[in-house]
């Protein structure tokens, strides 16, 4: 089975899932992606943004059938080499699809402008000349709460939130934070530094979500925060009830994550960065 096809089969299970029926079915979510582009737990990279689990210090027996062009990876300044992901003047264009209601429009556009409390960021509709756009989307599958590319990747891409999953804040903002550029915690290139990922506990079709992401934008300006809206919980995709995720150099019940219902002041600093703005500390 290639690369994009296993990551498909469990990049729509919901970020916060705890435990559950992680294999139900998703066949009736479209999801768009480009030959370039691969699924990563519930956001759409670049390929070439992708570590090769082999270069993990952790074994574990996922194998992928495609490397990642090494020529092709990572430029001097430890950045993708392929053009920036930021969005131009920090402004998403947004199209809503004909199946987002009233009330989800206005919660989408009030997420976001808390998104730009601090940093210049903001959405607007896109217009007739806009190149480069996000489809907002939704979907009654139970399983599927949220899914963002990664930053910009250019022309049409998607947004989707479940119909289930409108009513909490952190998913929407969680979306748009991937939308913006920003990733996951986890997945960052030095997350080995402080978190300990405890591969046996996690279901295997799943261990993709887990995967890091080589050197970007996002770690030049930040260190590790565990209040990030941006981090998985300790019990993510776990096929036992037991922690798939903890803190190092903790003990006790402080080595646990739970999620976090809001942006850290650090989330808010990332894109301060990004885009400029003024920053909250």
């Amino acid at each position: 089975m290639g690369l994009k096809r296993m990551i498909l089969s469990l990049a729509l299970v919901p970020f916060f899932t705890a435990c559950g029926d992680l294999n139900a079915s998703i066949d009736n979510v479209e999801v768009t992606l480009k030959d370039d582009e691969v699924l990563m737990g519930d956001m759409i990279v670049k390929r070439d943004k992708l570590i090769d689990p082999r270069d993990e210090e952790e074994e574990f027996s996922v194998i992928l059938e495609e490397d990642v062009d090494e020529e092709d990876s990572v430029n001097s300044s430890g950045t993708s080499a392929r053009s920036s992901n930021l969005w131009n003047n920090g402004t998403i264009r947004y199209r809503f699809g004909s199946s987002i209601s009233s009330n989800e429009k206005t919660r989408f556009l009030n997420m976001c402008a808390e998104l730009g409390a601090y940093a210049n960021v903001r959405c607007r509709p896109k217009r007739s000349g806009d190149k480069d756009f996000i489809q907002i989307k939704t979907t009654n599958n139970p399983d599927v709460c949220g899914l963002s590319h990664l930053g910009r990747m250019g022309g049409k891409q998607e947004l989707l939130i479940s119909r289930s999953c409108w009513f909490d804040r952190s998913t929407i903002k969680h979306e748009l934070m991937h939308a913006f550029g920003v990733s996951h915690e986890q997945a960052h290139f030095d997350r080995n530094d402080y978190l300990k990922i405890n591969w046996d506990n996690i279901h295997d079709e799943y261990k993709y979500a887990f995967f890091k992401l080589r050197q970007d934008e996002v770690r030049k300006h930040t260190h590790f925060d565990r209040n990030s809206i941006m981090l998985y919980h300790s019990w993510a995709f776990s096929k036992n009830n037991k922690p798939t995720m903890v803190l190092r150099g903790e003990t006790g019940d402080r080595r646990l994550i739970y999620k976090n219902y809001e942006m850290s002041k650090k989330d808010h600093n990332i894109l301060v960065k990004l885009y400029g703005g003024t920053s909250p500390f």
